[in-house]
């Protein structure tokens, strides 16, 4: 079965906690992925605890309990600036995190998010990652950080699920072009010049992953663009 020494590891922490509440439940979880956070081994995507028997909501709690206390949670939420909160919380989980050029990843979240123009795919920008790094889950935007609707909306659109998109160009073209949001266009498409951009490819360790960067992008930019494109006139036609 998928995941299950991690699977094994989680039954046997919570049996030896005594876990009595869902509260109980969600402190030892997090716990456990909090302390194998740099241990590529321990490998469990979010989805995989709701075959455990953990409810969406449990789920959600357990995404964020990982890098916020119960404190700075309620915090968060009730803050009344979703931009501020996304800077906080990509502050929190990508603070060490390098990309593959050697780069802080957060340089790429900002870089994106500079690019639009809404206040709402600014948002977006700073989060587009989070849920396809399987950091954060979707619902724990949405419920417990409380971000306004059309930046989850945005994010949601922009995360792949490979077992859905398998190739890049599935997802593309199944999921991205589809979208009738604005902004998950724009969004995507400076996500993709980003990555393919001189100053960031340069820097990747091995000359298959420049050309890699290079050359992977280039099909999708000019569907995206054209994407772009159709949507503003058919704004304008319908004002």
């Amino acid at each position: 079965m998928a995941y299950e020494v991690e699977k094994e590891a989680i039954r046997k922490r919570l049996q030896e906690a005594s876990v009595v509440t869902e509260e109980d439940t969600i402190r030892v979880v997090a716990l456990l992925f909090k302390e194998n956070l740099k241990d590529e081994k321990f490998k469990i995507p979010f989805k995989e605890l709701k075959t455990l028997g953990f409810s969406n909501e449990v789920v959600d709690r357990i995404s964020a309990r990982i890098w916020f206390t119960e404190e700075e949670l309620g915090f968060i939420a009730n803050m009344e600036d979703d931009y501020v909160k996304a800077i906080m919380i990509v502050g929190r989980i990508y603070a060490e995190r390098m990309d593959s050029s050697g780069n802080p990843q957060s340089i790429h979240l900002s870089v994106v998010s500079d690019a639009l123009k809404t206040y709402e795919g600014k948002v977006a920008g700073f989060l587009h990652d989070v849920v396809e790094d399987d950091y954060l889950t979707l619902g724990s935007l949405a419920y417990i950080f409380r971000f306004n609707e059309k930046s989850v909306c945005i994010v949601d659109v922009l995360t792949r699920d490979k077992d859905i998109y398998p190739t890049y160009d599935s997802y593309i073209k199944e999921r991205i072009l589809p979208s009738e949001i604005l902004e998950v266009q724009k969004l995507k498409l400076a996500d993709m010049e980003h990555n393919q951009s001189p100053e960031r490819v340069k820097d990747l360790p091995t000359e298959e992953q420049r050309h890699k960067a290079l050359t992977k992008y280039k099909p999708y930019i000019p569907l995206v663009e054209a994407r772009i494109l159709e949507l503003k006139l058919e704004r304008k036609r319908s004002v």
